[in-house]
Order: structure tokens, then C-alpha cells, then sequence
């Protein structure tokens, strides 16, 4: 089979399907595909679908647009428009309507194919004789079909009233959690959101779940999300007071997601007998958290640090918003920037990771010389993630996602970042924030 498109290139190589199969049409041909967590579909070189395995779509491609679909059923549009000489990004949230026009059309998509595997119309193409790789099976392929066109309106209708009974409005999510599993110990963040965002709104004051609450919580948030648990390759506590309750209630919250949440002790244990991979199995590396008030974090002592990474707390991202004392005041933050080399140091030997997640534009220009030098005195260590962040991608993170930064001439991401070049040939990672590469 010549691979000429990307259906007929899975087929022959698509080697994180570990079970796929093509079919053999007129024109091009078919791809369908499992893997860890999710299963695909591709037409020739378009259009393709991506679901999770309880058949809910999360990504397609059609008529050249690419479109994202949150857990909370909210959809954006990625269009490649030109602008005078260049290509740029438009990106869009789609009105309800739309939304329902396109969860009709991937479902009779899927009644289509299925129609037509059943009653024989397409010839099978099946992928090379290799291990760890296997046919998928009429009867597989048939099976996800059925998952996928049981997603109907009354269907996508209760999964949004699931959502809104197991979340409260989620908060910023660090830069390097990525693909993570929600779970909400604390409801409300006002006053205590990174960067400031959302001060003055209609938010609540940070209340703690009981152990039985949580608990609750982890057994909604289990049935919401099904077979999709195999995606999350991070188990994220939301919200950066989390990480601030006293640590026998930090401790039993996380046995809480042991319990609920199995993490083995190394990915890719998902295998069956056979050797076959489970597309099911759980396969979280840990429990990650948020910080912004590091006065509590640094009263926490070091057995206490090496009591939560026992219960698979494996890092905290540090959320560094100014080195203006003024300006963290006026955020409510009341530690200074010299403790933040202790902190990391603590973490450090606890053996928990401490990355950075740094705002660079709530300073003036001539600030950020002082932020550098504050977290390169912090000393980092090599492999730590060091994320800097533009204020007004904040609101993009938080769910507005039309909303970006300003542009200028000048990116502080970029002068922040050289500043840094002294921790960066140490082996600490310096990166941009993206707030369009985070569709959750």
C-alpha cells in the first residue's frame, strides 16, 4: 500500500496505535486507531477526529479549521487566515448552535462508518506484522462507532450538567502540568489568584472540602471523566491554596486520590497479560499543585515535605508574580523574594520539584533586571521548568480565550529570558507561556 496520505501512513506506522486497522475506498483511504486514552479517525489527509474512549470528540479537522473541544463542552475554532503578506491564527469560541451542528455532524460521521464496516463496503487494510502492534477488529472498531454516536444532544446536555455539579470554575494551571486530572480540595480563589486575576469579582472565599466532601468530589470527577482518565499523565490539586491547609489534611486528601486514583509506580505498567497495551490503565506520574503564598509553604517543616512526596506529591510550581515588594503587597502577598531560595532548597530535599512560574510584565521595565536576578539567586536546579508569563495571557488561561497579551515590539518574555541565560546553560528549562497551546 502506497502511504501517500496520513490515513494509509498510520495504518503502516503509526506507532502509538498500538491496535488500528484502514479501510479501502474509492478514493482515499480510512484510518481508525486506539491508543492510550484516545482513538482516532482520518480521512485520507482530512478530515480526522480524535475522542476519548467513552467516544466524546476532544479535536477535529474539517474544511481546513481545527477544532477543540473542553471537558466542559465549550468549543474553540483555529482558522489559518491571511492578513496582507501573512498567515496568521484567528481563534474563536463557537456559539451554541454551531456547537450542536458539529456534535450532529461527527456523530453521523461515525453512523456512516460504522454502516458501512458492518455490512462489509470497504476492505479491510491491515497494518505490518509487528509486536506490541495488532489489527483492530471489526468488532473494536464497531464497538467505539457505537460509543461515539451515543453522543447525541441529550447525551452532551447531561455530560455539561455532570461537569457543573463536579467543578467550580477551575483556576490557572501551571505552564508544566500538562494533560493533567482535576481535583478541587479548595472551592473559591478570590483574593489569592495568580497574578492577581479576578480580584473584585463575584468570587467566593476559599473554602476547604472535608475529607468526606473530597472524597465525594474524587468519585463525580471519576464518573464525569470514565475511560478518559487514561489521558491525564499529571493528577493536578487546583487552586494555589491547596498546598496551605494544615498537612494532616493536605496528607488525607492525598491518600483520598491514592485511594480513588491508583498511580503506579512507573508509566507504561498498563499492560495486559499479553503484553498488550491497555488504552485504559491509568497512568498519572504523580500529584502536582500550585503556589502563590510561599509564607505558609516555608512554616511547613522537612518531614512534613517528606510526608506528602511519600503520598506521591512529586512537585509544586512556585508562582513568582513581581520583585516589587509594593506590588506583591498590593497582591496580598506578604513574603519576600530572598525567602524563595529557601523554599526551593526545602523542596529540594524533600525531593519534590519546585518549578517557576513567573509573571514579567506586572514590573516595569527596569524591574525585571531585579525579578532575574531573584530567581537565578534562587538557584533552580537542572531540569526544573522555568515558564514566564505575560499578565494578559492570564485571562486567556482562565477561560477567555479570544483574550491575549498585547503585542510589542518588544517581548519581555524574550529580555526576561536572556536575563536568564545563566540558569538556562545550567540546564534549567526557560520557556514561554503559550496560553493557546492549553485547551483543557
Amino acid at each position: 500500500m502506497a502511504a501517500t496520505t496520513e490515513a494509509a501512513c498510520l495504518v503502516e506506522s503509526g506507532a502509538l496505535y498500538t491496535r488500528r486497522v484502514g479501510f479501502a475506498t474509492e478514493g482515499d483511504p480510512i484510518f481508525v486507531g486506539i491508543k492510550h486514552g484516545a482513538a482516532s479517525i482520518y480521512y485520507g489527509d482530512g478530515p480526522f477526529f480524535h475522542f476519548d474512549l467513552e467516544g466524546r470528540w476532544q479535536r477535529l479537522l474539517i474544511d481546513g479549521i481545527h477544532y477543540l473541544k473542553g471537558l466542559d463542552g465549550s468549543v474553540r475554532a483555529i482558522d489559518r487566515v491571511r492578513k496582507g503578506e501573512n498567515l496568521i491564527l484567528e481563534r474563536r469560541t463557537l456559539a451554541y448552535a454551531e456547537v450542536a451542528d458539529l456534535d450532529d455532524r461527527v456523530r453521523r460521521t461515525a453512523i456512516d462508518l460504522g454502516d458501512a464496516i458492518s455490512n462489509r463496503r470497504f476492505p479491510r487494510l491491515e497494518p505490518p506484522a509487528k509486536k506490541g502492534v495488532r489489527p483492530l477488529e471489526d468488532r473494536e472498531a464497531l464497538d467505539l462507532l457505537d460509543r461515539i454516536t451515543a453522543w447525541d444532544a441529550n447525551a452532551w446536555f447531561s455530560h455539561k450538567d455532570r461537569y457543573v455539579k463536579t467543578y467550580s470554575a477551575l483556576p490557572f494551571v501551571p505552564p508544566d502540568c500538562m494533560t493533567p486530572l482535576f481535583v478541587q480540595l479548595v472551592e473559591g480563589e478570590r483574593g489569592a489568584r495568580f497574578g492577581g486575576l479576578g480580584e473584585g469579582d463575584s468570587g467566593v472565599e476559599p473554602a476547604p472540602r472535608s475529607l468526606a466532601e473530597f472524597e465525594t468530589h474524587l468519585d463525580r470527577v471519576a464518573r464525569l471523566l470514565g475511560a478518559r482518565v487514561g489521558q491525564a499523565r499529571q493528577v493536578y490539586l487546583c487552586g494555589p491554596t491547596a498546598t496551605t491547609l494544615e498537612t494532616d489534611d493536605l496528607a488525607a486528601a492525598l491518600e483520598a486520590i491514592g485511594r480513588r486514583f491508583p498511580i503506579p509506580e512507573a508509566l507504561h505498567r498498563g499492560q495486559t497479560a499479553d503484553g498488550d497495551l491497555d488504552p485504559f490503565a491509568i497512568q498519572v506520574d504523580g500529584i502536582h499543585a500550585f503556589a502563590v503564598d510561599f509564607d505558609l509553604l516555608r512554616r511547613r517543616s522537612l518531614d512534613d515535605w517528606i510526608r506528602l512526596r511519600k503520598l506521591r506529591l512529586e512537585s509544586i510550581t512556585l508562582g513568582v508574580e513581581s520583585a516589587d515588594r509594593e506590588t506583591l503587597r498590593s497582591l496580598g502577598r506578604t513574603w519576600e523574594l530572598s525567602d524563595l531560595q529557601a523554599i526551593i532548597r526545602t523542596l529540594d530535599a524533600a525531593n519534590i520539584r519546585a518549578n517557576l512560574a513567573v509573571i514579567v510584565d506586572l514590573d516595569p521595565a527596569s524591574g525585571r533586571r531585579a525579578l532575574a536576578e531573584s530567581i537565578t539567586v534562587a538557584a533552580p536546579r537542572r531540569g526544573v521548568i522555568v515558564s514566564l508569563i505575560r499578565r494578559g495571557d492570564l485571562d486567556s488561561a482562565a477561560g477567555n480565550p479570544e483574550a491575549t497579551a498585547p503585542e510589542t515590539a518588544a517581548d519581555p518574555r524574550d529580555e526576561v529570558r536572556e536575563l536568564l541565560a545563566g540558569l538556562r546553560a545550567g540546564g534549567v528549562k526557560v520557556v514561554p507561556f503559550l496560553p493557546e497551546k492549553r485547551w483543557i
